[in-house]
């Protein structure tokens, strides 16, 4: 009983990071639109470039993270 309960536990801690991360996917795209707009506006290529190139591996960070969790669950 205390396997199934710590399975179970387990279970939602990761559902609760998968959300998190795709939340952070999701925020991370809105800010690289901010950023490409502020860009376009002010036209400071250099720094929205270098900008939207962190945030782009952010993204592809969380996504290889999400496909290790499902792995796991599998």
């Amino acid at each position: 009983m205390k396997n199934y309960k710590r399975q179970m536990e387990q279970i939602e801690a990761r559902e609760g990071t998968l959300s998190a991360l795709r939340v952070g996917i999701i925020s991370t795209t809105i800010i690289q639109l901010l950023i490409l707009l502020l860009m376009l506006w002010t036209h400071s290529f250099i720094i929205g470039v270098i900008a939207i190139c962190a945030s782009i591996f952010d993204n592809v960070d969380n996504i290889f993270t999400i496909n290790k969790l499902k792995k796991m669950d599998k």
